[in-house]
């Protein structure tokens, strides 16, 4: 009754709440405060009746409308203040508004008429103030039928009472006193032009952008390619399931309640198949699509859900997956999380012609499915897939299916390279070319015997046709010594290697750096981080073994680097410490007279070059060296500190440009050379 919202008087319905469960930014003020009550009071009665209470039992709670009554007084302040939300100031919404307000004050004004004031004096029971007395006013309201009807009428708060209503109006009507006029907004949304409301649309999360494209036609037509280009069907248990079963006491009650919430939870993503499947020009609209299971197998036996749904819990849910990908024959970017890829799913994704991206996420092949691949005719490669990710995937007969699957992938990215998942004999058997065609290459979690194989790999495919790889990242938990890497370099020796990351050294030799040099002539940009210490299994700032300026004579080989990371420890000081910034200072005497003295001992005309902030002039002898630097950063994970650009003057003489070290992460320049912080594969090839 209070806002401009179509949802006044919602139905507390658990399920559909959190399928409507508000996102940021919010278009509407207090809108996730709002969702949050009106959740916690589902959730509370939804327990209620799972204990056996009758419905007409349970007393509900309205405080929401106390938050509906601030979200009105402070729309209407908003539009007189000049600052309100995402919904605009334009004037149809501030006639609605304002016309309510004037009906709400109306009413409260006649209400307050039969309202008598009392005051008490009252003292501080505790705090600070304890002992302090003050003044309280409360009210009465002398004709109870006329507060009954205007709480019936404006849908008041039980726990608001008179005084719950006096403080926001008198807000309202003091901004109404300082500013009489609205300040209504100039520029609507509509009133831009077309190519801004697209980029809109792009940039735009696909909740949101269906949630404005719904508002109107136009903006429905400017939006239709972006709201229905992707679409996402996940197995998963209910979020209320989850609250309900965390609060139970025994394990019996747990298995009860799970029991319907995920006979609802299989049936709910069945239907969204079944309606997607309904719809052809939804199905070719899909550009991307994410099929996703989040109830494992170990959760089910854990739960004992096993017993009750068998072996064949997840076989009508994989079909209807199975269904929709035969559907959704546009498809560019497919995406797989913890589905089992049988000979049908596997043909389902090979008859897909337009298929570039595909993204296995702790997946699963049947027996079925290798022993078809191997012998060929039943499933066709797909040559159109250029980007192959393989996540949590730890099973080697996957990883040689999908190989021979993609015989023209681009770029390939696998989160784990388990032990033996290269030996000789898979190499020997399943002899794939796949660096005939792949171009960049990211590999993690891999130990220093996969990365000897790896190189045997690479070596096999290079006496077969021309390596094409020009990115190649290898990620190590535990440090990999030099001599497996040296044989990767030798290896790689005919590769046209542009960028390369080792993240993950044991030992920091200087032939390593030298042996990089030799056999990647073409390297632009290289980072290496090295691990202090068995416990450090993630990219942080370590101890080298040798000084900074020892490592920079060795890239004097280096004919074409631009870019060098690394994550050497270079100690950090504040203004407390002594640094040797100020060594600079002795050269002039560094104090002068006693003033100076003085201002120095009290801070005056302090300057931030008495300070250590030089950190980058560690940069200085690699660009001396390495006639072609031209940027240098010391990196510690999603950290980077004394990251600087390299300019070269007519003189020769060097420059070192630092760069903020909170604006490096928008700078492509830069992030070129490695893997995104947010992502685990390089960018994605489309032709």
């Amino acid at each position: 009754m209070f806002s401009d919202a179509s949802d006044d008087e919602p139905d507390f319905d658990i399920i559909k709440l959190s399928a409507n469960r508000p996102s940021p930014p919010y278009l509407r003020l207090h809108e996730d405060d709002e969702y949050d009550e009106k959740f916690h009071e589902a959730r509370r009665i939804s327990e209620l009746l799972g204990l056996g209470v009758e419905p007409e039992r349970i007393l509900r709670s309205d405080y929401y409308r106390s938050l509906k009554l601030a979200q009105f007084c402070d729309s209407i302040r908003g539009f007189h203040k000049g600052n309100l939300d995402l919904t605009g100031r334009h004037l149809p919404r501030y006639e609605s508004l304002f016309k309510r307000w004037n009906a709400f004050l109306h009413d409260f004004i006649n209400l307050s008429l039969v309202v008598e004031p009392h005051q008490t004096e009252r003292a501080y029971p505790a705090g600070r103030s304890m002992g302090t007395k003050y003044i309280q006013v409360d009210y009465t309201v002398k004709d109870s039928v006329i507060w009954d009807n205007f709480e019936k009428k404006w849908h008041v708060s039980r726990t608001a009472g008179y005084d719950g209503l006096l403080d926001p109006v008198q807000s309202v009507l003091e901004q109404l006193s300082l500013t009489p006029l609205p300040k209504i907004q100039n520029l609507c949304l509509l009133d831009l032009p077309v190519e801004v409301l697209d980029s809109i649309f792009k940039l735009a999360a696909l909740k949101q952008a269906r949630l404005l494209s719904s508002t109107c036609r136009r903006l429905r037509e400017i939006g239709k390619r972006y709201i229905f280009n992707q679409r996402t069907l996940t197995l998963h248990f209910p979020t209320y399931a989850l609250h309900q079963t965390r609060d139970m006491n025994t394990p019996e009650e747990r298995f009860r309640t799970m029991i319907p919430a995920t006979k609802a939870c299989r049936t709910n993503v069945i239907d969204q198949s079944k309606f997607l499947l309904s719809r052809g020009d939804l199905c070719d609209a899909v550009d991307s699509l994410s099929l996703a299971n989040r109830i494992s197998e170990t959760l089910l036996v854990n739960s004992g859900l096993d017993t009750i749904f068998g072996n064949d819990f997840y076989v009508p849910v994989f079909e209807a997956f199975q269904d929709v990908i035969c559907n959704c024959k546009n498809l560019r970017s497919l995406y797989l999380s913890d589905v089992d890829l049988s000979v049908e799913m596997l043909q389902a994704i090979a008859s897909l012609p337009n298929l570039t991206v595909l993204d296995y996420h702790g997946c699963s092949v049947t027996s079925q499915a290798v022993a078809s691949v191997f012998a060929g005719g039943v499933i066709k490669p797909s040559p159109s897939v250029f980007n192959l990710i393989l996540l949590n995937n730890d099973n080697s007969a996957l990883f040689w299916v999908l190989v021979a699957l993609y015989p023209n992938l681009r770029t390939l990215c696998v989160s784990k390279l388990g032990r033996g998942l290269l030996e000789p004999s898979n190499l020997v058997s399943r002899h794939s070319e796949v660096f005939a065609s792949l171009e960049k290459l990211n590999i993690g979690h891999v130990f220093s015997d996969g990365v000897t194989d790896l190189a045997h790999w690479i070596t096999l495919n290079s006496e077969e046709a021309p390596l094409r790889l020009t990115h190649l990242k290898i990620t190590a938990q535990y440090g990999l010594e030099d001599g497996p890497l040296l044989a990767l370099m030798d290896a790689l020796e005919t590769a046209p290697l542009q960028v390369l990351v080792l993240d993950g050294i044991k030992e920091g030799s200087f032939e390593l750096f030298d042996r990089i040099a030799a056999r990647c002539p073409n390297l632009l940009g290289l980072t290496i981080t090295r691990r202090e210490n068995y416990r450090q299994i993630r990219a942080k700032f370590a101890t080298w073994p040798q000084a900074s300026y020892e490592y920079a004579r060795h890239f004097s080989a280096f004919q074409r680097l631009e870019h060098f990371s690394w994550n050497f420890r270079v100690p950090l000081f504040d203004s407390n410490d002594q640094t040797p910034a100020g060594m600079a200072y002795f050269e002039d005497g560094f104090i002068s007279d006693e003033e100076d003295l003085r201002r120095r001992i009290s801070g005056e005309d302090s300057d931030d070059s008495d300070y250590f902030n030089d950190g980058h002039f560690i940069a200085y002898p690699f660009a001396a060296y390495c006639r072609t630097l031209k940027s240098f950063a010391v990196t510690g994970g999603t950290v980077r500190r004394n990251v600087c650009w390299i300019k070269r003057r007519s003189n020769q003489q060097l420059e070192l440009v630092p760069v903020d070290s909170h604006k490096w992460y928008s700078i492509d320049a830069l992030n070129k050379w490695d893997t995104p912080i947010l992502k685990l594969h390089w960018p994605h090839v489309f032709s």
